[in-house]
């Protein structure tokens, strides 16, 4: 299975029956795992369940739908903060969403002629040429053989259930989970994920922050990491530049044999990571 990066898969190998660990301390691994899902599901076909880990308030149905703003603004390059506003602003406002629109100088008045009262709308956000690239990246996921699922909070025993009867529904190849979802150790989660891809003969993407709680002692949190690192198949440690290295990641990958760098570029108003060589 390949991911979508000609460098990162000379390097990794993925296949199925393997449990990739992806982490950060820059909490950058759940885009760098929804670069992936664009890559494999929405380009190539992989029939994949994706369990999100985006912090909202909003109803689960609220929650799928961010998701794919998210991968809309990865798949077309559109700042996702339009794609976002277009959705939520265009529509009737609320006093106190009216006030946040105000701010950004996006409000305007109508009058609506049937019930007699004023309505305070937005402004258009995206142009005609973004609002095409925004539908045809919306129509390539939903097309896309992706299943977004929208639980929090179980133990790795519904986990798993969930996920062989996906599988016995839609014949999954890939499962892309954070470890922030599921009520467990970091380290018991990656053993019984690690057999749930034998079982299942699927690939699964694992992402989690390498500093969850600064109340951890750091050796602890240390120890758990080179404990995760260790059952994982393969390992890739995402790492902003510095200063002067603005906007490049150092995707540090350890398969077990060897220990290897990949540089990519992160376009943050976009969510996407690019090759580096496509920038110049």
């Amino acid at each position: 299975m390949k991911t979508g990066f000609n460098d990162l898969d000379k390097i990794i190998k993925s296949n199925k029956k393997q449990v990739i660990l992806i982490t950060s301390t820059d909490e950058i691994e759940n885009i760098f795992a929804l670069n992936l899902v664009k890559n494999m599901a929405i380009d190539k076909n992989i029939k994949t369940a994706l369990f999100t880990n985006i912090d909202l308030e909003n109803v689960e149905e609220e929650f799928k739908i961010y998701t794919k703003d998210i991968l809309t603004s990865i798949c077309s390059t559109i700042d996702i903060n339009k794609i976002i506003d277009s959705r939520y602003l265009k529509t009737i406002l609320t006093k106190e969403e009216l006030e946040v629109a105000k701010t950004k100088g996006k409000a305007e008045v109508l009058f609506d002629e049937d019930k007699g009262q004023k309505l305070y709308i937005t402004k258009e956000i995206l142009n005609n040429e973004e609002e095409k690239r925004v539908k045809e990246s919306y129509k390539k996921i939903n097309n896309a053989p992706l299943y977004i699922n929208t639980v929090a909070g179980i133990n790795i025993n519904e986990f798993k259930e969930k996920c062989k009867k996906i599988k016995a529904e839609k014949d999954i190849e890939l499962i892309v989970i954070s470890t922030e979802i599921i009520k467990d150790t970091k380290v018991n989660v990656f053993r019984e994920l690690k057999e749930l891809a034998k079982e299942l003969d699927v690939l699964i993407l694992v992402t989690t922050p390498t500093i969850e709680n600064n109340n951890i002692p750091l050796k602890q949190e240390l120890k758990e990491l080179v404990e995760i690192m260790n059952i994982a198949d393969i390992s890739i440690y995402l790492k902003l530049g510095n200063e002067e290295e603005k906007g490049i990641v150092h995707c540090i990958i350890d398969t077990k044999k060897n220990r290897n760098i990949v540089d990519k570029v992160y376009l943050k108003e976009y969510y996407k990571f690019m090759n580096m060589k496509r920038i110049y």
